[in-house]
């Protein structure tokens, strides 16, 4: 069997079946699931789920009367799915079994 098109299997598996159910077994705490998948250990580009600040008062500007504080969002990084590597590192943080 072609190991490209097993990445492939894999990583729509996970796209589509393992993210959708983390998603719910969670209620949608990304930090939960990254820390699941080990993306706080990893380089960026394996993450399955990037994380980018958003800073409050370059959206909105001056804040001082509001409580509104900088936060983060969360998105899918599709090109992880065809990484091994993405894989590897999911069982700890030195990617070995």
């Amino acid at each position: 069997m072609n190991s490209d098109s097993t990445l492939e299997k894999l990583g729509h598996l996970f796209e589509h079946t393992i993210i959708p159910l983390l998603q719910e077994y969670f209620y949608d705490d990304y930090e939960k699931i990254r820390l699941v998948l080990g993306d706080n250990n990893k380089p960026v580009t394996e993450q399955f789920i990037h994380v980018s600040p958003v800073n409050m008062a370059e959206l909105f500007g001056d804040l001082s009367e509001t409580d509104l504080e900088d936060s983060v969002t969360y998105r899918i990084n599709p090109h992880a799915f065809r990484q091994i590597g993405a894989y590897r590192k999911i069982y700890g943080s030195s990617g070995q079994e």
